[in-house]
């Protein structure tokens, strides 16, 4: 049987804060993405509500941009690009996390075995997550904010 190739596939932003590439095995390693940074810029329209009140709608474009091959970076590009609601855009934040939630809760699991994860990349997880929780926060402060004005 044939040894399979490794092809490297490093994170760029993890990387940056002391986290080593990890070489892995397999063709599945030229599917993975690499995300470097994401975007989101506010648009205001005017919408109708059915009892003809006027109300401010607003609309977020949100960009994704990275590599789509982890393992032959080829720069930056966009991945994705939508516009949203700002209240779907508040939904998508909240799928990501709780789909985050579900992985890190099955890779406990997992990792009871004998194979274990990376301490560095586990820390860099600790942190982005930190930070996304102090994000969170000031989302629903500006969110009361808004409240508070529209009533």
């Amino acid at each position: 049987m044939a040894k399979p190739t490794k092809k490297a596939a490093s994170d760029t932003g993890a990387t940056r804060n002391g986290v080593p590439p990890i070489a892995i095995s397999g063709e599945f390693a030229s599917q993975v993405s690499i995300v470097s940074s994401t975007s989101m810029t506010v648009f205001v329209g005017v919408g109708e509500l059915e009892d003809e009140k006027q109300v401010l709608v607003p609309l977020v474009s949100w960009g994704v941009a990275g590599s789509r091959n982890a393992a032959e970076p080829e720069g930056p590009s966009s991945l994705h690009s939508s516009l949203l609601t700002l209240e779907n855009a508040a939904f998508v934040a909240f799928d990501v996390a709780d789909e985050l939630r579900q992985v890190l809760s099955q890779l406990t699991t997992i990792t009871s075995g004998g194979i274990k994860l990376e301490p560095e990349r586990l820390k860099t997880i600790a942190h982005y997550l930190e930070r996304a929780e102090s994000a969170i926060e000031l989302c629903r402060s500006n969110t009361q904010k808004l409240l508070d004005l529209s009533t």
